[in-house]
């Protein structure tokens, strides 16, 4: 990471409990908002989201939700807890879907992904934790 880029960022001790892949990812998603001369909190672990942006307006913030893949797939899990915060921010919360994350990374930005991708709960408890988490496995939007 560019430390001196950086190193006014908000919260950018959390960036060490992350793993090597979501930490590119994050730091590709806030190069994303630095672009748009936003402000940038990197939320702690615990929280539901990875990123908080704050645009000039103090209304407009995003709650961004970064997912790394290193290979070009197109999936999203969500916990049940991310999920209920995307269904209750609504167009204020964002995942930030990254793709191929080692070789050429490619970013798709879905706002209010709750209304419009389609998820399914899982129940295959081999796959995912007892709390359940939600599934969306196809790149297509509601109409």
């Amino acid at each position: 990471m560019e430390e001196n880029k950086f190193e006014n960022i908000e919260g950018i001790e959390h960036l060490e409990e992350r793993n090597e892949n979501e930490r590119k990812a994050i730091e590709i998603a806030i190069k994303e908002e630095l672009k748009e001369n936003r402000k940038v909190i990197i939320a702690p672990i615990k929280e539901h989201y990875d990123i908080l942006s704050i645009g000039n307006n103090s209304e407009d913030i995003k709650y961004i939700e970064v997912k790394a893949h290193r290979k070009p797939t197109f999936h999203i899990e969500l916990s049940s807890s991310q999920f209920n915060l995307a269904k209750e921010m609504k167009e204020k919360f964002w995942i930030y879907l990254i793709c191929n994350i080692n070789k050429k990374p490619k970013i798709f930005e879905i706002q209010n992904p709750i209304e419009n991708l389609l998820f399914i709960k899982a129940k295959n408890k081999k796959l995912f934790s007892k709390k359940g988490k939600y599934k969306w496995k196809r790149f297509l939007m509601k109409k």
